[in-house]
């Protein structure tokens, strides 16, 4: 996985606002589970996972747009973050045309027994759809925790005996009522509302926050949490889930309203600041890995016994892993002036006329693109050049592979890291993933041949993209 190693655990995933829908004004955010040990018998069915498979993702939504009016859906993890089967087949550019495209695929492959007809299969707001890439459109924490075989058993018995129906409530069942419900049949009581900050209603970081506090106060549990950046590309950035008394104080569409409720701005206040601040990325830079959670277990049988020493050694351990997962300041730095590097000597070469030409490629690739997945699962796009077809691999499995474009590759990775050092922090990748995109970036920058003649510069509509030449495309059989 692309991802720290989750196995034998369940995990409550907060997702942010896409700004669609009631979420508009809400900034609620999503609440979903992730199981390591449950996989998919069906969309609808639920059974231990196999050797080579690392668990799935159950959701609700009001309406999933199926040929039948299901409560849920389940899918395999690696299609709700990449929208493929493999991890290694990722793609390193998100798009709403390629996320379509991954959407298709998986119903094609995956959902037909629940989604046959229209409007299920050609209606774009069906709400299974947000089941494949999630983070396309969204960053995602997930709060996960150890589990047994027997609780995971009993989880799969009551779904797969309970009628799928669907009961959507906004204000009384809504997605993070359903994600509560499947919190505390492992932990009950683990995961609450929080009536007064969120006006009666349970909000997806309500149940975040509850649960965390939970597992916090059961070290045996192992918890950590781990974020999964919004994937580089054409999509808008995310932000924040909010409660309720937290979207009057920290949203401008309500804060300047309220300003001039005093009445009714007065009495949200002392909630707000007593109860209801949360903040996912502050708990994840406390808890960023299963190593940190194993180090405050010890830490805390140290202090139990007394041992100072032993607590001073484990309290430099643990700022050390920390640092590995989150970085530096001083780490990203060097990240950055390295790759200022390299995007002038892309500019000295005429492969992008400046910086902001490079910020402008996601878009112009998806504009005159087209996308396609091979045999394998690995996304290639085709885009012509005058009188050439030229072939990029945007996968991570494929980027740098026989008959991948080396120039346009090369600025594809360029873009991508490109975006993620200049994110805020809390929207950045956590650092070894971000280590695996640098990797990714030095091998395309080593295929490039300098020598190969003129290049013309990126984002110079209509023209070409990159070089003037074409190199050769993938095997035909690779296509469909």
């Amino acid at each position: 996985m692309f991802c720290p190693q989750l196995h034998a655990d369940v995990g409550l995933l907060l997702s942010e606002p896409t700004g669609e829908g009631a979420s508009r004004w809400t900034s609620a955010g999503h609440a979903a589970v992730y199981f390591s040990r449950i996989c998919p018998a069906s969309p609808i069915q639920l059974r231990l996972c196999g050797p080579g498979e690392n668990g799935s993702v159950l959701s609700n939504y009001a309406y999933l747009g199926e040929d039948q009016d299901y409560e849920w859906n389940v899918v395999p993890l690696n299609i709700f973050l990449y929208g493929v089967d493999d991890a290694e087949d990722r793609p390193l550019f998100a798009s709403q045309r390629l996320r379509k495209e991954l959407q298709q695929r998986f119903l094609e492959r995956n959902l037909l027994p629940v989604c046959a007809e229209p409007p299920c299969t050609d209606n774009p707001r069906t709400r299974w759809r947000s089941m494949v890439a999630a983070p396309f459109v969204r960053g995602i924490y997930l709060f996960r925790v150890k589990t047994t075989l027997e609780q995971d058993l009993t989880l799969i018995a009551k779904f797969n005996s309970i009628p799928n129906v669907n009961h959507f409530n906004f204000f009384i069942d809504n997605c993070a009522d359903f994600a509560r419900g499947i919190i505390n049949t492992y932990f009950p009581g683990a995961a609450r509302p929080d009536h007064i900050n969120d006006f009666g209603m349970t909000s997806p970081k309500a149940i975040a926050k509850s649960f965390s506090r939970h597992a916090q106060r059961h070290p045996e549990l192992e918890f950590y949490i781990v974020r999964f950046g919004q994937v580089p590309g054409t999509f808008k950035q995310t932000g924040d889930c909010h409660k309720g008394t937290e979207v009057a104080f920290r949203t401008k569409k309500w804060l300047v309203p309220m300003l001039f409720r005093s009445q009714e701005f007065g009495p949200l206040a002392p909630s707000y600041m007593l109860t209801g601040r949360f903040n996912p990325e502050r708990e994840l830079r406390q808890r960023p890995t299963e190593h940190t959670a194993a180090i405050a277990l010890e830490m805390d049988a140290a202090r139990s016994d007394k041992h100072h020493a032993l607590v001073r050694k484990l309290q430099h351990e643990d700022q050390r892993a920390r640092a590995d997962v989150l970085g530096t300041s001083e780490i990203w730095k060097d990240y950055a002036e390295a790759l200022d590097t390299l995007v002038d000597l892309a500019v000295e070469k005429e492969l992008i006329a400046d910086r902001s030409a490079l910020r402008r490629l996601f878009r112009e690739l998806d504009a005159r693109g087209t996308f396609a997945v091979d045999e394998g699962g690995a996304v290639w796009l085709e885009l012509p050049d005058g009188i050439f077809i030229r072939h990029v691999g945007i996968s991570a499995s494929n980027i740098d592979a026989p008959g991948s474009d080396p120039q346009l590759a090369f600025l594809i990775m360029l873009a991508r890291v490109d975006r993620i050092l200049h994110s805020p922090s809390k929207n950045r990748e956590l650092l070894p993933q971000f280590q695996q995109d640098w990797e990714l970036l030095a091998r395309t920058r080593a295929r490039m041949d300098w020598a190969d003649g003129p290049a013309v510069v990126v984002a110079a509509a209509p023209g070409p993209v990159g070089g003037t030449r074409s190199p050769q495309p993938p095997p035909q059989d690779a296509w469909h």
